[in-house]
């Protein structure tokens, strides 16, 4: 067994363990399961386990014949393996980016136009499942009909046996629509969070100082020594002073939450479509970016098998984050 493939299936059980941690806990547990963040995060890590699943079967679910196709490993298993390897990896690659820029709009809701929770249920969460989920389901039932879950790279996904001939690009277009519309959402999201956060801090900084300012007038009066006014001031100052630096570790932690989505969404999904959109121009046009000895082709195939599987470990980690936990009533400042 290569190296890669040791990676792969090293990657792809982390990941597994995370989405199913997610799933069992919110299912669990009365609480979570009545907020919409994590139902959301539910239906994202619930897809993300089977894809992982399936990315750690890698090449034992492709059938023992790979001639033709984008693999050089050897295969141990099936075309009915391979044929629901490709379903499940590529019903993944539909829904999880969608879940995760859901996610992401759900608190650009909360956060910048102050939804609450309800509202968020009735006007944005339920539209998420009805749309996503169906939608993905019909287009990744297709490709079985017309052979098209085949041996790539490690796995097996909706394409051609022949690499991209004949009118099968569709199914890799929806995939990379999918990808490209989640991440200018994700982004556009935190982008927004971050500076929503950011003005409201700095104006509540601006106006911090005038109600002291009346509370101390209101009380002021000639009988005071000088004593009993410094110490006050002093109480005042320290006492702003600690708000002040609540406000700044709020607005550091949103700022780090953002960060924490946006990074490792564009690490395991915006470089793995840079590659797959420069292998299907390569292969389906006669612009060549890449040849079948390209010196990039091992690095990448590297990459993908850390990266891309990776998805539901970076979820649990961002998930077990003692703020991200506390979901309830309006939108926590993540």
């Amino acid at each position: 067994m290569s190296d890669l493939l040791v990676i792969a299936h090293v990657t792809a059980a982390l990941s597994m363990f995370g989405s199913l941690w997610i799933v069992i806990e919110i299912l669990t547990d009365h609480t979570k399961r009545s907020a919409c963040c994590h139902r959301i995060l539910l239906g994202l890590s619930v897809f993300d386990f089977f894809s992982s699943f399936w990315f750690f079967m890698a090449n034992w679910a492709q059938p023992r014949v790979n001639k033709d196709s984008f693999s050089r490993y050897e295969g141990y298993g099936t075309v009915t393996t391979c044929q629901m390897s490709g379903f499940f990896i590529y019903l993944g690659v539909l829904t999880i980016p969608s879940y995760n820029a859901a996610l992401s709009w759900y608190y650009y809701l909360g956060i910048c136009c102050q939804w609450r929770e309800e509202q968020s249920k009735e006007q944005f969460e339920r539209y998420v499942h009805f749309l996503i989920v169906p939608a993905a389901l019909i287009i990744a039932s297709i490709p079985p009909f017309l052979g098209l879950y085949n041996p790539f790279y490690f796995y097996c996904f909706a394409t051609s046996a022949t690499i991209f001939h004949g009118g099968q690009a569709v199914f890799p277009t929806f995939y990379l629509i999918s990808v490209i519309c989640s991440i200018l959402v994700n982004f556009y999201a935190m982008v927004f969070i971050v500076l929503y956060s950011r003005k409201t801090f700095k104006k509540s900084d601006c106006y911090e100082f005038q109600p002291q300012e009346n509370e101390q007038n209101s009380n002021n009066n000639w009988s005071q020594s000088l004593v009993s006014l410094v110490r006050k001031r002093t109480k005042t100052k320290t006492s702003i002073s600690r708000r002040s630096r609540r406000r700044q570790r709020l607005a550091s932690s949103i700022v780090t939450t953002a960060i924490l989505y946006t990074i490792p969404f564009l690490f395991t999904w915006f470089i793995p479509v840079v590659w797959y959109l420069c292998v299907y121009i390569s292969f389906h046009t006669t612009f060549k970016i890449l040849t079948y000895d390209s010196n990039l082709i091992a690095p990448m195939e590297t990459y993908l098998a850390i990266f891309l599987p990776l998805q539901g470990f970076v979820n649990f980690l961002v998930y077990k984050r003692s703020k991200f936990q506390k979901c309830g009533g309006r939108v926590p400042l993540l």
